[in-house]
């Protein structure tokens, strides 16, 4: 694969699950925040049933089933904007398409002031930005 920039290789990790290291298929969020599959949290969960008990396979923090099972758990839905931005984002790489050729029929670029500096940012790319800042503050 070609040389990734931070912010490329910030997007994979963050889109990736921790259990099966895939990108995520059908990402679902437990209570204490942390993503994984569908399918991992199933296989993962396979002895227990609606209202036991089962730990977070990263944090180790307990939460109760939903009634309707691991498939009740909430659908996220920032992890699959995020995997959208990463299939665009891989798409304008493999076309080699500078960021304002591929999305200026959507966005234009226009200068942001941030910490005293400005800069030209697409909009999408600022967003993506913000994002991973407060996903990392979280």
């Amino acid at each position: 694969m070609a040389h990734q920039s931070s912010a490329t290789q910030e997007l994979d990790d963050m889109t990736e699950c921790s259990i099966c290291f895939e990108v995520f298929t059908d990402p679902r969020g437990l209570p204490c925040i942390h993503t994984f599959c569908l399918k991992c949290l199933l296989d993962y969960g396979k002895d227990k049933q609606p209202g036991d008990r089962m730990v977070c396979p990263l944090c180790m923090k307990e939460f109760t089933i939903p009634d309707d099972g691991l498939s009740g758990l909430q659908k996220n839905f920032y992890i699959e904007k995020l995997l959208h931005a990463r299939k665009l984002s891989a798409e304008q790489e493999a076309q080699h398409i500078p960021c304002e050729g591929q999305l200026n029929q959507h966005f234009s670029r226009r200068p942001i002031r941030y910490k005293n500096r400005t800069t030209n940012v697409c909009p999408f790319m600022w967003f993506l930005l913000i994002l991973l800042i407060h996903l990392k503050t979280v």
